[in-house]
């Protein structure tokens, strides 16, 4: 039925030229007009007509660097980034695996493709508002609602809170009320989309129920440039409630049961280094804490559901590599072949905890039972003791010691 005529019914080409007739219709009989196109690609299966097919064939993909420090936990990602297989033991020959798959090699050309082919449909769809005169009289807006790993820090898909898969693209033309060439820098979420959208169109949103921030009068500003790096937006894990995390222009503070990880993303822009425990990002870390802790219960995040550390345990062993003791964890010293090791103190420095040289109570919260609880607490309830995450930030009152 569709044999040597892709072109015009490929899910992607045709949705654009639905799109476009529906608004050539509505023009030509004078009348105004609102289009929210949908596209699904790039998406599994990962499979795009000819000839964008074979655009990106020549292309061989290298593991990005993330993902290589990944697999051979130099550094070990967070428990909520973290894949079961990466294993220091084995991390030389995952790398060599990923990187000659060829069904991850096509599927990774082919996503290419499939953006190329959007990219191609975008030009034909701006064409078409010169061609009818539109250009000036239509807001245009390209965004997406989540973005890839592809490979960084070791993962493929979603569903965590790095850059590659949470930051998605936003870019508006609206010819003489948008400078062109601009770059906002703050900070916003797909919550704001609505009524910063209206209030760019004069539009009093008087019926709508929503949380987002109207940021139509960052956008329409004359300048190059915005950054409001006071504005705060936050992120959640949903069905598996990881994680949450709270996002700034510069910052992203992240909690979960592995206490938190606050990046800086502009001296660290691969997300590798957390700062949560430099002195010279405390007063930060707290306002970004306390207004994540204060939407998670507002709003209902399914982290509220689990436990969660709003403070570093005192008692923390490295998930790293064991730095001058390659291919070891610190989990592999509960093997009891492997507890005389200890005795170093270049182990004993990075595993206080297994090697029993740290057993105290944390400073702190960490959420448990739907509240906040201190170690103070824990003395007075036991129940709270069966828990981990009890376990790990007070060993002392939990009688682990």
């Amino acid at each position: 039925m569709f044999a040597n005529n892709e072109e015009q019914n490929y899910a992607t080409d045709f949705l654009f030229d639905k799109a476009i007739s529906f608004m050539k219709n509505k023009k030509d009989k004078g009348k105004n007009f609102a289009v929210m196109l949908s596209i699904a690609d790039p998406h599994a299966p990962n499979e795009v007509r000819a000839p964008y097919n074979e655009m990106y064939n020549h292309i061989s993909f290298q593991l990005p660097s993330t993902g290589k420090k990944a697999m051979r936990l130099n550094p070990a990602l967070p428990d909520w980034g973290q894949v079961d297989t990466f294993s220091p033991e084995t991390a030389e020959s995952n790398i060599s695996d990923w990187e000659n798959d060829t069904v991850l090699q096509k599927g990774m050309q082919n996503v290419f493709g499939m953006i190329k082919l959007i990219d191609d449909n975008v030009g034909k769809m701006l064409q078409f508002f010169d061609d009818e005169n539109l250009a000036d009289d239509t807001i245009v807006i390209f965004t997406s609602d989540h973005g890839d790993m592809m490979g960084e820090h070791g993962r493929l898909n979603k569903g965590v809170p790095y850059k590659a898969s949470a930051q998605v693209p936003m870019i508006m033309r609206w010819p003489n009320k948008i400078d062109s060439g601009k770059i906002i820098k703050t900070a916003y979420s797909s919550v704001d989309f609505a009524p910063s959208l209206l209030g760019m169109m004069s539009v009093e949103a008087k019926n709508i129920n929503s949380s987002g921030i109207d940021g139509s009068s960052e956008i329409m500003r004359s300048g190059q440039i915005s950054f409001n790096e006071e504005q705060i937006r936050f992120l959640t894990d949903s069905k598996m409630k990881r994680w949450a995390a709270a996002i700034t222009g510069q910052y992203k503070l992240v909690l979960s049961k592995d206490g938190p990880w606050l990046f800086d993303m502009i001296k660290d822009p691969d997300e590798m280094i957390n700062y949560y425990e430099d002195p010279k990002y405390t007063q930060l870390a707290s306002t970004l804490k306390n207004a994540l802790i204060d939407t998670i219960d507002k709003f209902n995040f399914p982290l509220k559901q689990r436990s969660y550390l709003a403070d570093t345990p005192e008692c923390w062993d490295s998930k790293n590599e064991i730095s001058g003791w390659d291919n070891n964890l610190c989990s592999d010293l509960n093997d009891i072949q492997n507890r005389p090791a200890c005795q170093w103190d270049f182990v004993s420095s990075q595993c206080p905890r297994v090697c029993g040289e740290c057993c105290h109570d944390s400073s702190g919260e960490f959420w448990l039972f739907k509240a906040m609880r201190t170690c103070a607490e824990i003395q007075e309830e036991e129940r709270f003791c069966q828990h981990s995450a009890a376990q790990l930030f007070c060993p002392e009152s939990c009688g682990l010691c």
